[in-house]
C-alpha cells in the first residue's frame, strides 16, 4: 500500500508549485505527466497556482490509493526539476522550496536518493554473492567429507584406527556448520571423550563407535554415566556406525540423557539430504517431546 503524503510534504508540494512556475502551462504539463486526469487539471485552471495545487491534492486525497499514487508521482516530478528556466520567478525561493521538498520526500521514502539506492543495491549483490560462495564452499567440503566416509567404509583399517578417523570426520562435520566444537581429549586411563559441542543451549559429549557389532546396554550405560557426571545441561550423542539393536534400545529406555546417531543417519547428513543442525534439532526434539531417543532420520525425509 502506498503511504499517504504527510501534511508537511503536501504543503511543500504546494509551495514548490507556486514558486517554481510563473506561467501555468508548464505546471499543467507536470500534473498531466504525473497522471492527474485532464478534467481535474482543467477544473482549477483559472485559480492561482497555489490554489490549483492545493485543490488537486485535496481531490486526489479523496480518491484513496490511486490518488495517493498520483500524489507520489507529482512529488517525484517536482523533485526532478534541477534548473529553473523561467526568469520571472524568484529563483532562490523556488530552489529553496524544491530542496526542502526533496529532503522531506527522502525522509518519508517517497523519493529515494539514487546514490544511496545504488549503494544499497551493490551491498545486497555483494551479500548475495557471498552467500552463494559460502553455500558452494560448504557443499564442496561436505562432498569431501562424504567421500572420506565412503572410503572408510571399504577400508581394511583396524577398528581403533577407523574410530579415530570417525572422530575427526564428526569434528570436521560439526565445525563445517559453525557449531562450537572441542576436539577429543583423554585424561589418564579413566576418562576420555570423543569430542564435545554446544547446540541450542545444551552441551553434548560425543561417543563415536565404529566396531563390528552395535553397542550393548553396558556401552550405553557407561557413556550415560560419564555424561551424568558433567553439568546438568549436558547430553550425550552416541554415534554408532553399525547402528543399534532394537532389543538394546528397549532395555536402554531408562537412560534419558543420550540421543543416538547411526551410520545410516550419518550417511544422510553427509549426502546433504538432512542438514546437521536440522538432524540434531529433530533428534533432540523427538527425545524431549516423545521420549524417542533413537529417531532414524530416514523417517524425516
Amino acid at each position: 500500500m502506498t503511504p499517504p503524503l504527510s501534511w508537511a510534504l503536501q504543503e511543500q508540494v504546494i509551495q514548490a508549485c507556486g514558486t517554481a512556475f510563473w506561467y501555468k502551462p508548464p505546471l499543467r504539463s507536470l500534473f498531466l505527466r504525473a497522471g492527474v486526469p485532464g478534467p481535474l487539471v482543467s477544473k482549477y485552471h483559472d485559480e492561482s497556482k497555489f490554489v490549483m495545487a492545493r485543490s488537486i491534492l485535496g481531490e486526489l486525497d479523496e480518491q484513496g490509493e490511486p490518488g495517493v499514487a498520483i500524489q507520489h508521482k507529482i512529488v517525484r516530478e517536482l523533485a526532478s526539476i534541477r534548473t529553473i528556466n523561467d526568469r520571472s520567478v524568484n529563483r532562490k525561493e523556488a530552489e529553496a522550496a524544491l530542496t526542502e521538498l526533496r529532503e522531506t520526500a527522502k525522509q518519508e521514502g517517497v523519493l529515494e536518493d539514487p546514490a544511496v539506492k545504488a549503494a544499497e543495491a551493490k551491498q545486497k549483490r555483494a551479500a548475495s554473492d557471498a552467500r552463494i560462495r559460502a553455500i558452494a564452499d560448504q557443499q564442496s567440503q561436505l562432498d569431501k567429507l562424504c567421500e572420506t566416509y565412503r572410503s572408510l567404509v571399504v577400508s581394511d583399517g583396524t577398528p581403533q584406527d577407523r574410530g579415530y578417523d570417525l572422530e575427526d570426520l564428526i569434528g570436521d562435520l560439526i565445525k563445517l556448520y559453525g557449531i562450537p566444537y572441542e576436539p577429543p581429549y583423554r585424561k589418564g586411563t579413566v576418562e576420555q571423550t570423543d569430542g564435545f559441542f554446544t547446540f541450542e543451549g545444551f552441551s553434548y559429549l560425543i561417543e563415536a563407535r565404529w566396531r563390528k557389532n552395535p553397542p550393548n546396554l553396558g556401552d550405553l550405560t557407561s557413556f550415560s554415566g560419564k555424561v551424568q557426571r558433567k553439568i546438568e545441561s549436558t547430553r550425550g550423542l552416541f554415534v554408532s556406525v553399525p547402528g543399534f539393536r532394537d532389543e538394546v534400545l528397549v532395555e536402554a529406555k531408562p537412560i534419558r540423557n543420550l540421543i543416538y546417531l547411526s551410520g545410516q543417519d550419518l550417511a544422510l547428513i553427509l549426502e546433504g539430504q538432512v542438514l546437521l543442525p536440522k538432524a540434531l534439532h529433530v533428534k533432540s526434539e523427538q527425545a524431549a517431546q516423545r521420549g524417542v531417543f533413537y529417531y532414524p532420520l530416514q523417517q524425516h525425509l
